[in-house]
């Protein structure tokens, strides 16, 4: 943020003459709140009467503040107290109880949207329901088929196309990365159907394989859970499990809208990965934008069956390539 005006006491003469250039910007329409340099007093008398001129002469929010940290005396506190504005102190702090005001202000105008009733149907998070939902909620999917045996990964795998990702999908296993419970960058079917079958070992034969397409792209987390406080929220954060390790993301309430998600996605410190970066291509934005408004409908509608829904990763494809969900994850209630 740049100085809008500097002119300094010095350069006028007197605190007076530094107040009325004040009041002439509150006036401006293009000025929605004032941030005026000064200090309190500390061992001096000062008359507050200038600076409470300026918070009457305007309804917009005015505070003054001190370019470093200073101590404060009982007469400081009773300066501020008369002038009728805050003192803040130091150019950060400063900056950022000014940014919180003014989403505070924004978010008072755009108000809370209302969230509807749950009205999911149940069978709609089984099997293939679940991808048909995802899909039509504009969550794009990887080639991929479900198989029994190992033999029968191999075959999907063929009709896929190589290179594939075999998934373990078992109720035991959660955090799939975690469990060894994947499998990337298979070549051909005796690969898929030796690694397939080690897979299923794990879970006594009551598992199925999950055989993918391999996506290439940009990772993003985008989740869904309710809190017991607030309620139900959305999470989108960039790079997949380095997530927990970066803490780069955004969370917003739900409902979201495209206008809100594109929001969260300019709040992350990694959003310039996806307008592109050391000769990359811009990501596919506009799909990941469906898939987090995408993800926000289905857990809204279905937050009394679930708990938890999270997809990590969603790959995003270059511009105009679209988005897949990798991973997908339900935790039900």
């Amino acid at each position: 943020m740049e100085n809008p005006l500097e002119c300094g006491v010095a350069g006028f003469g007197d605190e007076a003459g530094f107040i009325n250039i004040v009041k002439l910007h509150a006036e401006d329409p293009g000025v929605d709140l004032l941030a005026i340099h000064g200090e309190l007093p500390r061992g001096q008398k000062r008359s507050a009467e200038l600076f409470k001129s300026v918070t009457a002469a305007t309804d917009k929010p005015v505070l003054a503040f001190g370019r470093s940290t200073y101590s404060c005396l009982d007469e400081s506190r009773a300066f501020q107290e008369e002038a009728g504005m805050p003192f803040l102190q130091a150019i950060k702090p400063t900056l950022r109880a000014l940014a919180g005001l003014g989403l505070y202000g924004e978010r008072r105008q755009l108000g809370v949207p209302k969230l509807a009733a749950a009205s999911g149907n149940a069978a709609d998070l089984e099997g293939e329901n679940l991808n048909t939902l995802l899909q039509r909620h504009g969550i794009g999917l990887p080639k991929q088929a479900m198989a029994g045996t190992a033999v029968d990964a191999a075959v999907k795998a063929k009709e896929i196309g190589f290179p594939v990702a075999i998934k373990l999908i078992a109720a035991e296993v959660v955090h799939k990365t975690e469990s060894g419970a994947v499998v990337l960058g298979l070549k051909s079917a005796e690969e898929v159907q030796a690694e397939g079958q080690k897979l299923l070992t794990k879970t006594l034969g009551r598992g199925h394989l999950l055989i993918q397409e391999m996506v290439q792209g940009t990772e993003v987390l985008i989740g869904a859970r309710t809190d017991p406080q607030y309620g139900p929220f959305l999470m989108v954060g960039l790079g997949g499990i380095f997530v927990e390790v970066l803490k780069d993301v955004s969370i917003r309430l739900l409902p979201i809208d495209e206008r809100e998600a594109r929001a969260m996605l300019r709040e992350l410190r990694g959003y310039k990965v996806l307008e592109g970066v050391r000769g990359q291509k811009p990501r596919d934005v506009d799909a990941l934008v469906k898939a987090m408004v995408g993800l926000s409908d289905i857990f809204a509608a279905h937050r009394n069956r679930l708990s938890d829904m999270e997809i990590n990763p969603i790959m995003v494809r270059a511009q105009s390539g679209g988005a897949a969900a990798v991973d997908v994850r339900l935790v039900r209630k």
